[in-house]
């Protein structure tokens, strides 16, 4: 597994808004492969790892300056959620491409170099694996028809796992046919939330909590105002978070933990597909696009309206966002695309200290 020689090309582009006129600049980290990446996440401001389709798992430990590709050798599998504790151990959820079933994961200890099988769920879609340190985490996947939510927990790092049992969750709404979406998973000290989708008109989707690391769980009622697919949630704290709908330009506020939720438009009608905090701060990110078009909306806390960041020409569409600090940010999509924020801090006011 050798490293690859990153080109770094540094394009420089303005917000849409006359209002936001100063210089962003994007630093577009080509590793020479076209797989669409699905996650990304950063560890530090130096380790950041993320995964997509035919088993590529890639990693940086500078910054971003090189890439490994950490390939998983599994014929006809895409990784959808990476989940990285350091430069050498992370858990990466491995589907069937072919079905959406054959829920795997799969754990490395050093580095990427060698994968270990952990778990195995036959017949269901795997949506994501969050690890609350070294030794607890929660994995989920969809529920089977007519039954609730698979939901497993771990003490031990993964090596053994304990589905959550059936009076500690409430049962998934089989006449909406709802299901979870990949990577939607957070954690926040003991707390784990995940929101739900349905491609049936009329659905509005539910966001699962829980308090004691994920053993029992309640749901909150659904969100009016979101359309069917919740595809990303983030939490800043235990009870202030966010939760985004794929299409429509939506998403949904909440100050109690998920109990009530309070929803706002983007202002625009645009498929979005990763939301997230700037760490530190009340201002949010959002990323999405067209299938050839990626994009990225920010939201100063104390404002009121979205603002739209271009990106490199060709850029496919956004799928995944992380930060390590408020001037570390990276986004990965559709193409390969891997994008690193150098503009300046994204928390608030002026980038580029103008």
């Amino acid at each position: 597994m050798n490293a690859i020689r990153m080109r770094l090309l540094v394009f420089v582009f303005l917000f849409l808004s006359p209002s936001m006129s100063n210089a962003q600049v994007w630093q577009v980290q080509d590793f020479g492969v076209t797989d669409t990446l699905m996650n990304v996440k950063a560890v530090n401001s130096a380790v950041v790892w993320a995964c997509g389709s035919g088993g590529s798992v890639l990693r940086t430990v500078d910054g971003g300056a090189h890439w490994e590709n950490c390939f998983i050798p599994l014929k006809g599998f895409d990784n959808v959620c990476i989940e990285p504790r350091s430069s050498s151990t992370a858990w990466v959820v491995s589907i069937d491409a072919a079905t959406g079933t054959d829920f795997r994961i799969f754990k490395t200890t050093n580095g990427g170099r060698m994968w270990r099988e952990v778990f195995r769920r036959e017949h269901t879609f795997g949506d994501a694996v969050r690890f609350f340190d070294s030794k607890h985490g929660i994995a989920l996947g969809d529920p089977f028809p007519g039954d609730y939510f698979n939901v497993y927990t771990t003490s031990d790092g993964g090596s053994s796992w304990h589905r959550a049992g059936r009076k500690y969750l409430p049962p998934a709404d089989s006449a909406e046919s709802e299901f979870g979406v990949t990577a939607c998973l957070d954690l926040h000290g003991k707390n784990a939330w995940f929101a739900t989708a349905s491609q049936k008109p009329g659905f509005h989707p539910r966001v699962y909590h829980s308090t004691d690391m994920g053993r029992m769980w309640t749901s909150s009622a659904p969100i009016p105002g979101l359309s069917g697919i919740a595809v990303s949630l983030d939490f800043k704290d235990a009870k202030h978070g966010v939760v985004v709908d794929n299409l429509g330009g939506r998403w949904a506020e909440t100050m109690d933990g998920g109990k009530k939720w309070t929803v706002h438009d983007t202002g625009d009608s645009l498929w979005l597909r990763d939301i997230k905090f700037v760490p530190g701060s009340k201002s949010m990110i959002i990323a999405g696009g067209e299938v050839d078009s990626g994009y990225v909306l920010r939201l100063v806390h104390g404002s009121n309206t979205w603002k739209i960041v271009t990106l490199p020409a060709g850029t496919e569409r956004i799928r995944s966002v992380t930060f390590a600090s408020p001037t570390g940010c990276w986004i990965v999509g559709g193409g390969g695309e891997i994008l690193k924020w150098t503009g300046g801090s994204l928390a608030g006011g002026k980038l580029n200290g103008k």
